[in-house]
Formats: structure tokens, sequence, C-alpha cells
């Protein structure tokens, strides 16, 4: 599970440094997973957003393409996930504390979390929120299972991640995650989620050598064909 995180220049190293320790100690513990973080400063002081029909604000999807392809060009499939964490002060997206997004942008689970650096129960709560998003995508990408078919919920977003719906009080025993709720569900599927990881992994070395290869053929044969003419 490795992660580069695209972190605010407003937030403190020691600050988020604290709270990938306790987002890795979730996933070590509960899944057998160890994240890996890479970072790099960002200036988020603007941004482009777009607005619902119902109110809620997002980033917008130009900027999240331009802004994956962009590291996708540096990092290629070296990591799984980009989080963009943006400092609770610079934080303007009305309704809402984060977005996750799943093979929509250049491959990557794509992550949008606000940073509260005056609660970092909740800056850590939003992290794992939005990460744990994704899984039920990740997993049915890579290993064709359907997670919602295991009869321990009904829709992994809404009765996990969500904690139920107001129809259906009672009937899921799943939490709203807000700060490490719900750590059995990734429990549950720990499991499908290493095989999902250990697969991606695995493509991902298979075509970096395939690219490895190609480039050496293609430098091989310009070797062979070099030429110089000088007309007189």
């Amino acid at each position: 599970m490795k992660i580069h995180a695209l972190v605010d220049q407003d937030i403190k190293k020691d600050d988020y440094l604290e709270v990938e320790r306790q987002f890795i100690d979730i996933y070590d513990e509960t899944a057998g997973i160890t994240p890996i973080f890479s970072h790099e400063t960002k200036n988020f002081e603007t941004y482009p957003k777009v607005a619902e029909a119902e109110g809620d604000e997002h980033i917008t999807d130009a900027y999240l393409k331009s802004t994956a392809k962009e590291v996708y060009d540096r990092l290629g499939d070296s990591i799984d996930t980009l989080v963009i964490w943006i400092h609770r002060d610079n934080w303007n997206l009305e309704g809402i504390w984060g977005t996750a997004y799943a093979n929509i942008y250049s491959g990557y689970n794509v992550l949008v979390c606000r940073f509260d650096n005056k609660n970092l129960a909740n800056a850590l709560g939003t992290l794992y929120h939005e990460s744990m998003h994704p899984h039920d995508s990740f997993i049915q990408r890579y290993l064709s299972v359907n997670i919602n078919s295991l009869g321990r919920w009904g829709s992994w977003d809404k009765h996990v991640v969500h904690g139920g719906r107001p129809d259906q009080v009672g009937k899921y025993k799943w939490g709203y995650i807000r700060h490490m709720e719900n750590q059995d569900a990734l429990a549950y599927i720990a499991v499908y989620l290493r095989q999902a990881y250990a697969k991606r992994h695995t493509i991902a070395s298979k075509r970096s050598l395939v690219n490895v290869l190609t480039k050496l053929v293609f430098a091989y044969k310009a070797l062979i064909n070099r030429k110089s003419t000088v007309v007189k």
C-alpha cells in the first residue's frame, strides 16, 4: 500500500507524520498491510472547485485529472494512492471534509482530505474514512471479487464507511467512520485487500520491466543505425 501525499505547505511535518503513524498502525495491526508514505509539499491556498446540485463542493475534475497525471508522469505505478492533504485554514469546500475516487485518475485511488491541525484525531479520521471508500472497487478491479456479496453489509460505502442509512438503523452494526471505527470490517476484507495489492504490484513490476526492455531495444537500434551525412 504505497501512498504519495501532496502535503499542504501549511501543515507541520510533525503533525502529518503523527497522523501517518497512527494510520499505519490501523492497517498494519488490522489488515496485515503496512502503508508506505512518500511526500512532497504543495501550495493549496487556492484550487478550482465546483458545487453539486445539493450544495456540496468538490475540487474540479480537470484539476484532479491534471494533478494525478503530473504525478503519474513522474512516479508511474510505483504508488497506489494519491493523497491531496489540505490544511484546515485553506479548506474551502463546503459540506464535506473529504472525497475519494477509485479508478478515475491515472489508475490511482485519489483521496482529497481536510487536515485538522487543531485536532489530529479528525485528520486521522478523515484520512482513514476516505482510504476505506475505494477498497471495494480496488478488490473488484484486481480480483473480480464483489465484497458486497459477502453478506456482512449491503453496500461497503453506505453501510460500512458511512454506517448505514436512516431507513436501515439497526440492520447493520457499523457506525459512521469519524476516527478509527469499523476496523472489524477492514479485518474481514484484509485477505482480499492483500491479494489485490500484491496483484497490482506484480502487474506494475512486469510493466516496468517491459518498459526497460523496450527502451534498451530502441537504444540498441539507434546504436547500430547511427550515421552522419555531410553534404558537400
